[in-house]
């Protein structure tokens, strides 16, 4: 079961890579154990949108995902 899953989140940057970083998904099982897996973990990001999947597992094969989105996108200088 998914305990806590963080918020989508955008982030404005002049820069095309930056570092990113999120509070990663908290998972609880009555067994005490899972598998945990990730298409995506806190890193350098360029400008773009990124689809976060991390899904829980458990040894009778019963699973828990959470999802969420994260946009880097660029910030225009204003120019006086």
């Amino acid at each position: 079961m998914v305990d806590f899953c963080p918020n989508d989140k955008k982030i404005l940057t002049l820069k095309p890579k930056t570092n990113v970083s999120w509070t990663e998904p908290k998972f609880k099982d009555n067994s005490g154990k899972f598998r945990l897996t990730k298409n995506r973990a806190p890193g350098e990001l360029t400008w773009g949108k990124y689809n976060i999947i991390y899904t829980a597992t458990d040894g009778s094969g019963n699973s828990a995902s959470c999802k969420f989105t994260i946009s880097v996108q660029r910030m225009y200088k204003k120019y006086v």
